[in-house]
């Protein structure tokens, strides 16, 4: 009997079809847990409802199968996640996103990835999950209705598999992983971070009333080996490990002279 414990979650909310494709890509690996927010919170980061109380309820999910969900925010799941098992996880994967999570900007404002962060500063092998849709899908309702997750989940399966039975590479604390909407193979490129800049559109509805209506990406790196060019323009499986250790490693003594 395979005793790893696997905690899921996601900040698409506890009914997308995401988190539910992730359930059925590693149900073999594991017994698995979803304790997910019941409302969508991209955006929210890694941040934490402190003094806050949260209330976990079960429901249903659309395979029939049980889920966990609570108002908080994704890295609140996780923390909740802690208590619910009773001990901590094997693996935390987060995701499947709709949409994807790539570039520098991402790391501190994606949910997604605020899970995965939360749970590795536990010491928890950490997977972040995310899949480009396309153009004529409504990513803001975040259901995952009309997405194909069967790449992706094969994906995951394989990427799971060899971090339950390894752990994670020496130095590496997320695996931050993003499936192109049409990949032309199944290779697994590893990159880094690329420069791309969110550029948000806001709207002034009254004097002190403004509404976040939408917004545009600008690519500030074109070239292969970083995420944002090898997922979106070569149509590759990425992955980009990450530290938490965000220490600059420029040597400043000079400049404080």
């Amino acid at each position: 009997m395979n005793n790893k414990k696997i905690l899921l979650t996601n900040d698409d909310s506890i009914h997308s079809r995401g988190i539910l494709s992730v359930k059925e890509a590693v149900e073999d690996l594991g017994e698995v847990t979803i304790v997910a927010p019941l409302e969508q919170q991209s955006g929210k980061g890694h941040s934490l409802s402190y003094f806050k109380d949260l209330i976990v309820s079960k429901t249903d999910l659309d395979d029939g199968s049980r889920g966990f969900f609570t108002l908080g925010t994704p890295a609140d799941c996780v923390v909740l996640g802690f208590s619910l098992l009773g001990e901590k996880p094997d693996l935390l994967i987060s995701g499947i996103n709709i949409g994807v999570n790539l570039g520098i900007e991402r790391i501190t404002s994606s949910g997604t990835l605020g899970a995965a962060l939360e749970a590795s500063a536990y010491g928890i092998p950490s997977l972040c999950i995310s899949i480009e849709v396309a153009k004529d899908i409504d990513i803001y309702s975040k259901k995952g209705h009309g997405v194909d997750f069967s790449f992706a989940k094969k994906i995951v399966n394989r990427i799971a598999k060899k971090v339950l039975d390894k752990g994670m590479p020496e130095g590496v604390d997320v695996f931050n992983i993003n499936i192109p909407a049409n990949p032309v193979d199944d290779e697994i490129v590893i990159t880094r971070l690329g420069r791309r800049l969110y550029v948000p559109e806001v709207e002034q509805l009254e004097i002190e009333t403004y509404i976040w209506k939408d917004g545009t990406y600008q690519n500030l790196e074109e070239k292969s080996e970083i995420d944002t060019y090898t997922t979106l323009v070569e149509n590759k499986v990425t992955v980009t490990p990450l530290n938490l250790d965000l220490t600059s490693k420029s040597d400043i003594n000079g400049w404080l002279e």
